[in-house]
C-alpha cells in the first residue's frame, strides 16, 4: 500500500506544477498510438435513458482530458465521470460516440479539465473505501486530501412512504466526503469549521481554532479552506 500511495502522491504533486505541454501526449487510442490499449475496452451506453431523475455524471458535458501513466506518457480523450457506476468514460469524439470506460487502475491518473482523478483502493484498511477519488491537495509524498463522490438510485418504496410524495420514478441521490490520507492511512474529515478538527490531533486544537479565526478560513465547497487548515496542521507536526 505504501509504495502505491507514494506513486499517487508523486503523480498528484507533479501534475500540480506541470503544464500540459510538459506531458508527452501521444495520439488517441483509435489511431493505434497511445500505448494504453484502451481501444480494446467494450463499448458501453451513456446513462441518460430517462428512467430516473437526475444525472449519473459529475458533469454532463464531454470534457477533453488526459490519461497519464507513470512514465509520463499521456493520451487525450473526451471524458466524463460516471459517479453512479464509479467509472470514467471516454470517447475519441466530442459528441461521445463509441463510449468506453477507463479501467479502474491506480496506475492511471486522469486529468479532466483542471481536476485530477485517480482510482484508489484502501479496502484493506477501511471497508468500502475503494473507487475513484478527486485529488484536492497533495501536501507531500505521504499526505494528501481527496474527495469521494457517490451517487445512488433512490428506492421508490421509501420515497412513496410519504403521503406528500408525487414522484413517479426514482431519482439520483448525491453525497460526497473528504478524506485525509497520511502515511498510508485514510480517514474521513468533515469540510466544516468545527467538525474538521475532530479528525486531527487533539493537542493542536487550540492552535487550529485560532488559525481558522485569525485567517477567517472559508470552508468552501471545493475544500480549499479545509486544505489550508490541514497545511497548517502539518506545519505544527514538524
Amino acid at each position: 500500500m505504501k509504495n502505491l500511495f507514494l506513486f499517487i502522491a508523486a503523480a498528484a504533486i507533479s501534475f500540480a506544477g506541470s503544464a500540459q505541454s510538459d506531458i508527452a501526449i501521444s495520439s488517441a487510442a483509435g489511431s493505434g498510438g497511445s500505448g494504453f490499449a484502451l481501444n480494446k475496452e467494450a463499448i458501453i451506453s451513456e446513462m441518460n435513458d430517462g428512467t430516473f431523475d437526475g444525472s449519473a455524471y459529475l458533469y454532463d458535458d464531454w470534457i477533453k482530458g488526459i490519461v497519464i501513466m507513470p512514465d509520463g506518457v499521456g493520451a487525450e480523450y473526451y471524458m466524463k465521470y460516471n459517479v453512479l457506476e464509479d467509472r470514467i468514460e471516454f470517447s475519441e469524439t466530442a459528441d461521445g460516440k463509441g463510449i468506453r470506460a477507463i479501467p479502474n487502475n491506480p496506475n492511471y491518473v486522469i486529468q479532466l479539465g483542471k481536476e485530477r482523478f485517480q482510482y484508489l483502493n484502501f479496502a484493506d484498511v477501511s471497508n468500502d473505501l475503494d473507487g475513484i477519488f478527486k485529488i484536492i491537495k497533495p501536501f507531500d509524498e505521504e499526505t494528501i486530501l481527496v474527495r469521494r463522490y457517490q451517487r445512488s438510485i433512490q428506492d421508490m418504496s421509501e420515497a412513496q412512504k410519504s403521503s406528500y410524495s408525487s414522484q413517479s420514478r426514482p431519482r439520483v441521490l448525491e453525497t460526497d466526503d473528504f478524506y485525509f490520507i497520511e502515511k498510508g492511512m485514510i480517514k474521513e474529515i468533515k469540510n466544516h469549521k468545527k467538525r474538521s478538527l475532530k479528525s486531527l490531533n487533539e493537542k493542536n486544537e487550540k492552535q487550529l481554532k485560532a488559525f481558522i479565526k485569525d485567517r477567517d478560513i472559508d470552508f468552501d465547497d471545493e475544500g480549499k479552506g479545509l486544505a489550508e487548515v490541514i497545511a497548517y496542521y502539518l506545519s505544527l507536526q514538524k
